[in-house]
Formats: structure tokens, sequence, C-alpha cells
């Protein structure tokens, strides 16, 4: 039996900021425990030490889960079993979120990402991930070694997808990781959010341990993800709150 754990960056507990990641969750009986509150917020780069911290610190159980998505912008779908169900199924030990946007990210490593990816949905985004805690230990560590090693400026905007999207093109092999290439657990926006129904629906939902919730469809890869993400909140949180409010209809 796995234990899974939830968390989410930030340096407040702000439940306004974070309010569609803590409703989705509590309606979904999903606790998600906030890392990083009380520090101090040195950019991007932050993100990347908590969760390293966060690994480093966690007790070392056997087939232990992690699963981290950003917290003003994201919500949760369906419960978590179903989560870590499709997880298991898809047969990774590390899987990140994936997007259309090629955005935050080195131009030499953009055809690693054109060759490896399957749909339109093929490049990496940091704002969410599942995996077994070992492995992210590992890996978080590793891209922490390289950013230390070739002297990366950490006050850039974004460095943490940066940082990790070179760290899997030019060290990926050695991890059994991938992209959530058909949004079978997540699904990012990005170049989507301009006209969101010509790309996803809602389609009537099942009945749960808690509650009866609407699905949502993902026209392209004709999957129902489990995790909506709508980065650039300050430009597109109608879409984040239309997305929200049509699911918890």
């Amino acid at each position: 039996m796995e234990i899974v754990s939830i968390i989410t960056p930030s340096n407040v507990y702000d439940i306004n900021k974070m309010e569609y990641l803590l409703s989705s969750s509590r309606t979904l009986d999903i606790n998600i425990e906030v890392i990083g509150v009380g520090k101090e917020w040195k950019g991007f780069f932050s993100k990347l030490e908590w969760i390293t911290d966060y690994c480093n610190t966690t007790p070392d159980v056997e087939n232990r889960i992690i699963i981290m998505t950003d917290a003003y912008d994201t919500f949760y779908l369906q419960e978590m079993s179903i989560i870590v169900n499709k997880f298991k199924q898809m047969g990774y030990r590390i899987l990140y979120s994936s997007e259309k946007k090629y955005e935050h990210q080195l131009g030499g490593d953009l055809d690693f990402y054109d060759s490896m990816g399957i749909s339109n949905y093929k490049y990496l985004n940091t704002g969410a991930f599942i995996g077994y805690a070992n492995d992210l230990k590992r890996f978080f560590n590793g891209v922490m070694d390289m950013v230390k090693t070739e002297g990366w400026d950490t006050s850039l905007k974004a460095v943490d997808q940066t940082a990790v999207s070179h760290y899997i093109a030019v060290d990926g092999s050695s991890y059994d990781i991938g992209l959530d290439y058909n949004c079978e657990i997540f699904y990012t926006s990005s170049k989507d959010q301009g006209d969101i129904d010509n790309y996803v629906e809602f389609h009537p939902g099942v009945e749960m341990a808690i509650r009866k919730n609407r699905k949502l469809f993902v026209k392209e890869t004709e999957s129902y993800p489990c995790v909506v993400h709508v980065p650039w909140k300050g430009r597109y949180k109608k879409v984040l709150e239309y997305l929200f409010n049509k699911w918890n209809t």
C-alpha cells in the first residue's frame, strides 16, 4: 500500500490566493501540505529549494508517492485513488505535466523536446509532478547540483522550469521520467486558454465518495485529467475560475 504525500509550495498560507486548490482538495478529501510557509521567497529558485528539502527530509518509506502542484493556479478534478492508479498504470517513476508552449526553457533544448513529444502537449511544465519519493530525492538533488556546478543565475524568472527542463534534456536518461503528453493526470492550459471551450469540455461525473463532480475532457488527447493548471493567473484568472465553476457545478 502506497503512502501518498501531497504538497504545494508557498511562503504564505493565503486562503484567497489558494482558493481553487484548497476548495477542490476539501471536496475530494485530499490533504495538502503547504511547504515553504514562513520562508523567504527569493524567486522561483526557492521553489526548487523547498521541494528538494522536502524530499531530503521526508521519511524513507518504500513506495511513498509525492504529488506536487503549484499553489495559486491549480485545482484537483478527481480523487487521489484515481490519480495514483493512473500513475502506476503509466509505468514511470516520475511524471511531469506538459503543455503546448515552450517557455522558460533553453533554446538549445527545444529539439530534444520536439523529438520526444507524441502530442501537441509536448513541452515540460514544472507546475505539477508525481513520483516516487526516492527517485524524486535523487532527481532534485541532481538538479540542484547542476545549478550550483554550472553557476546558474538563480534570480531569473521561472528558473525552476529552466533548470529542470535542461537537466532532463542532458541527464533524463538516468531516470525513469516522462511527460504527461496525453494529459492523463495533468492538464496545463497554455495556448488553449484563449478559446478554452474549443479544447476542453465537461462530461457528467461519476458518483464519488464525497460528491458528484463533472469530468473535464481534453478533446485533442481524448483524456480525463485529474489536475488543472492555468498558468499566468494574473491574465487568465477568468479561465481558471470558469473551469473551476464548470467542474464544481
